[in-house]
């Protein structure tokens, strides 16, 4: 299990600096999701702070398809689970309408394309590509099975290992077991540590 560093202004004279960081996908809504956004977007202005001051010390942000991709899920989840209680239904029947109202699936794109744009022009932040064949795959299983990780989550660690990045901006409590040094502004993962 890699370890646990508060990236909270008070804290940040004792956190050290990764050359480069994995970024997961929940401190990237927080971080960059607008105001208006479905995404409800958390600790936005401390999360911004911490990755700032990570990037003027030098560390290089790294996201890839994975990030991409999560997000598009977010967005997809988050729009039609507001329109599921707009329209008077339990948010948990958000699936029901995704499958029977495609009229939405336009503001999907939209959230997607304001946190891809945000993150193409970010500072400190570079897209790279990784390997997904049937190896990466099976890496993804036993990992899992070795951490208890949620695979989403694991999906962080084993791309980590592929990439030799050994750290990850996180605000998600899954990332507590990882293998990987997690730095985080949230403050109930902080707490249980």
């Amino acid at each position: 299990m890699g370890n646990i560093y508060s990236a909270l202004r008070n804290d940040w004279p004792n956190m050290p600096t990764p050359p480069f960081c994995l970024i997961d996908n929940s401190s990237i809504i927080d971080a960059y999701a607008p105001s208006t956004s479905a995404l409800q977007a958390k600790d936005q202005q401390e999360t911004l702070d911490a990755i700032g001051e990570l990037v003027r010390r030098g560390t290089i942000f790294v996201y890839t398809l994975h990030n991409l991709e999560e997000i598009s899920s977010a967005a997809y989840k988050a729009i039609y689970q507001q329109e599921a209680v707009r329209r008077g239904m339990k948010k948990s029947e958000w699936r029901k309408l995704a499958n029977s109202d495609p009229s939405l699936r336009p503001l999907i794109r939209q959230e997607y394309d304001v946190i891809a744009t945000a993150l193409t022009k970010a500072p400190g932040f570079i897209y790279m590509e990784i390997d997904s064949g049937e190896e990466l795959g099976l890496e993804f299983v036993n990992q899992m099975v070795a951490t208890g990780q949620f695979m989403q989550d694991n999906k962080y660690s084993v791309i980590g290992k592929s990439l030799g990045i050994t750290a990850i901006f996180a605000s998600d409590s899954g990332f507590k077991n990882s293998p990987l040094d997690l730095y985080t502004v949230n403050r109930k993962i902080l707490e249980s540590t």
